[in-house]
Parts: C-alpha cells; sequence; structure tokens
C-alpha cells in the first residue's frame, strides 16, 4: 500500500521513488514528535512508554524507507550493546 501511494506520487511530482519516500517519511515525522510531545507528555506516561514508542516509529520509518536492509541496522546495534555488557569496562 505504501509502495503502491510512494509510486503514484512519484509520477505526479516527477521525482524518483527514493526521494518521495524520504520527503514523505520526513514528513511523517512531525506528526509523530506532536504525539510524542503532547499526547505521551513525560509529566503523565512514563519513560518506557516513551521510549517503547519512540523505537517503534523510528524502525517502522526505517524499514518503510529502507526496507528489509533495515536488519543490518539492527544488528549492528545489537553487536555493540553485547559488546558493551560483555567487555570489562577498562577495555570499553
Amino acid at each position: 500500500m505504501f509502495e503502491a501511494f510512494i509510486q503514484y506520487l512519484s509520477g505526479v511530482l516527477d521525482l524518483p521513488d527514493d526521494q518521495v519516500r524520504f520527503i514523505s517519511l520526513l514528513l511523517m515525522g512531525y506528526p509523530l514528535a506532536l504525539v510524542l510531545r503532547h499526547i505521551l507528555h513525560p509529566s503523565w506516561t512514563s519513560l518506557h512508554v516513551r521510549h517503547l514508542f519512540s523505537s517503534l516509529s523510528g524502525l517502522t520509518i526505517a524499514t518503510l524507507c529502507y526496507g528489509w536492509q533495515v536488519l543490518v541496522l539492527v544488528g549492528g546495534v545489537a553487536v555493540g550493546y553485547i559488546i558493551l555488557l560483555v567487555a570489562p569496562p577498562q577495555t570499553v
């Protein structure tokens, strides 16, 4: 559904698909920021809920932008986190 919308919009605007996808996802970040700022305000929402919302929305945007190549990004972050947990503090 998203891919068909991007292709249609790309044809209308006469721009490449990747540029239309990037700009549309960039613009999608503004409503998400408003949700985080006003609906999930820190005074009445826990930190875990805000982190979960930010992580899920970020992964969704990255998946829509890069496809399944986002797994490379997630894998790199996971490896770095595991190294920080396992390695002695003097080494890290």
